[in-house]
């Protein structure tokens, strides 16, 4: 009995190794999973400022996008005034040039006329 009492101590040391052995794997396993845990969140802390900060100039953008907009908007309607006064000054120029011509035509007679008298 003695024996027997020796070989069941002598089964349970070596169970109770293989166990200790099999609890500190655990525990490094439970460190190591901690450190990779600890990244991912610092990597999520780190992308998250990263979104924030692109959304902020998202906004940014979509307002300077908005003002351009507005503006390019007036200038175009500048530019549409222009042209509408443009081709208005362009029928006056045409106009007048046909005045300077008949003027110049008389201005020739006179001068002829003149000539002629003397």
């Amino acid at each position: 009995e003695v024996k027997q009492a020796r070989l069941v101590i002598k089964n349970l040391q070596g169970d109770s190794e293989r166990t200790k052995a099999a609890l500190q794997e655990q525990r490094e396993k439970l460190r190591s999973t901690n450190v990779n845990l600890q990244a991912l969140s610092d990597r999520e802390q780190r992308l998250e400022a990263f979104t924030s900060s692109l959304e902020k100039r998202t906004g940014e953008t979509v307002v300077a996008l908005k003002a351009t907009r507005a503006e390019l908007g007036e200038a175009g309607t500048g530019l549409t005034q222009l042209s509408e006064e443009h081709k208005h000054t362009r029928s006056l120029l045409a106009g007048s040039a046909d005045v300077i011509k008949k003027n110049g035509l008389s201005l020739r007679k006179v001068q002829e006329n003149l000539d002629s008298n003397n």
